[in-house]
């Protein structure tokens, strides 16, 4: 059995990162609506991918965590791989709210995200050009803008009230060479962990096919939010400590 563990990502993960996630839902129904080319043009996904989470791994108060496992090369030797990752944010106006983000944020950070800025203003629409490709063909551009406003509006108006304060599993992908080996387990306990001590709630979004996983690790459904005019329906779940009550918005 491969050894594994949890650790904190850097932003030298972050292109793996974009991997994982890009393959892990190479099938997916949600991504087959808005990005519907992605397997025609894969590298310009995943790169997309990448910039993506760089620009999300620097806001404050998201945390990122990856499992390492231990691989063994065919020469007989050991390299340390991330397999899996979530990210995980404390959601809430709370005095604890506001100190964990607080405490994840560093000096280092706020350079690292004025570098950023930088190459999103005046690199990559330089190399966009050079290359003469538009950097989205991946991508159906109306499904796209449609969800991303549906989205934002539902997250504005739903995790509010006895809700609010919660740890929320933003995204978590497997690499689908590891699944099955308990590394989403391991993603999700360590937010779970975090809720508990608390005395807090975990919320999250699923997909219908991530939905049975998310029962047996404890989560239960709340509520249904579709989006796409219908075409994919999200599960809303939570996780509640000491088998507390938590009722969704429509119930």
């Amino acid at each position: 059995m491969s050894k594994m563990r949890l650790r904190e990502a850097t932003v030298a993960d972050i292109p793996r990162l974009a991997e994982i996630w890009s393959i892990a839902f190479s099938t997916d129904p949600f991504y087959d609506a808005i990005f519907p080319r992605r397997n025609e043009f894969f590298d310009d996904y995943r790169n997309m991918w990448t910039t993506k989470l760089h620009k999300r791994f620097l806001q404050v108060g998201e945390q990122y965590i990856v499992v390492e496992t231990d691989i063994i090369d065919t020469s007989g030797r050991s390299r340390a791989e991330v397999t899996g990752w979530a990210s995980w944010k404390r959601m809430g106006s709370s005095k604890t709210a506001q100190k964990i983000s607080e405490d994840g944020e560093c000096v280092l950070k706020g350079v690292e995200r004025k570098l950023f800025d930088l190459e999103e203003t005046l690199i990559h629409p330089l190399l966009r050009f050079l290359r003469r490709y538009p950097g989205d063909r991946f991508a159906d551009p109306d499904e796209l803008g449609k969800f991303s406003k549906e989205y934002t509006l539902f997250l504005d108006g739903y995790w509010t009230g006895d809700i609010e304060e919660h740890w929320h599993l933003k995204m978590l992908a497997v690499d689908p060479k590891w699944q099955r080996n308990g590394i989403g387990q391991m993603l999700v306990q360590w937010g779970l962990e975090k809720a508990q001590k608390e005395g807090v709630i975990a919320g999250l979004e699923a997909s219908e096919a991530g939905l049975p996983l998310y029962v047996k690790w404890g989560f239960v459904e709340i509520d249904r939010y579709p989006m796409l005019d219908g075409k994919v329906i999200f599960p809303i779940l939570v996780w509640r400590p000491n088998n507390g009550e938590v009722v969704g918005k429509s119930g």
